[in-house]
């Protein structure tokens, strides 16, 4: 049996510690550009600015700097029930963005990626079901509330996967907006650091 995987679960690894299944890495993309690295930044309790219909400061520095120099992204959120009082800050924030939101239950779903693909939104507010499966050619990624639960290590890497993926856009930004690191996180970001380190060592015995 073949397993072909991005990110191997914690299953699939301890299988290949104990030496029950062997393993060939790939740890660089076609392009050869390392992977984007995420940065971690600190946006305190996420539901009290919502109450106040405002996204944290740090989110809204980001959408701003990417709105003003028309730079497409993908904001993730944890759940589903985030996405209408999300929606509700930004379109009062920022009421002349062109953005959407994306999830397993929306009717629209497909149209919206549709519309994300062509150029016509600015970005999208996604849960994790864009986590994989989708390009977005030249967009950047942020994450709110990058510390819950539902973004579990390998999650995290899939999302900031979809950043850098084409030779024409091969760098970007990825960011974890979060209420204190978790230990997910942090071992995203050293898989991220990892796969670059052996990329660069395996270029150097070329």
């Amino acid at each position: 049996m073949l397993y072909l995987t991005a990110t191997p679960s914690q299953t699939l690894e301890k299988r290949i510690k104990r030496k029950e299944l062997s393993v060939s890495l790939l740890p660089e993309r076609y392009h050869k550009k390392p992977l984007v690295v995420p940065t971690m930044s600190f946006i305190g309790d996420l539901d009290k600015r919502l109450k106040k219909k405002k996204v944290p400061k740090p989110v809204c520095q980001f959408i701003e700097e990417h709105v003003k120099v028309g730079k497409r992204f993908l904001l993730f959120v944890p759940r589903i029930t985030l996405l209408n009082p999300i929606e509700v800050a930004l379109r009062r924030q920022f009421p002349n963005a062109k953005f959407e939101t994306v999830s397993s239950k929306e009717t629209y779903r497909q149209e919206r990626i549709a519309k994300m693909r062509a150029g016509e939104l600015e970005f999208l507010v996604t849960t994790t079901i864009l986590e994989r499966g989708v390009t977005f050619p030249g967009v950047d990624v942020c994450v709110i509330n990058a510390h819950e639960e539902e973004f579990s290590r390998e999650v995290l890497v899939q999302i900031a996967g979809r950043v850098g993926r084409t030779a024409e856009c091969p760098t970007g930004e990825v960011v974890y907006f979060h209420n204190g690191k978790t230990k997910a996180m942090i071992q995203a970001v050293r898989e991220i650091e990892g796969l670059n380190q052996q990329a660069l060592l395996g270029r150097e015995h070329e």
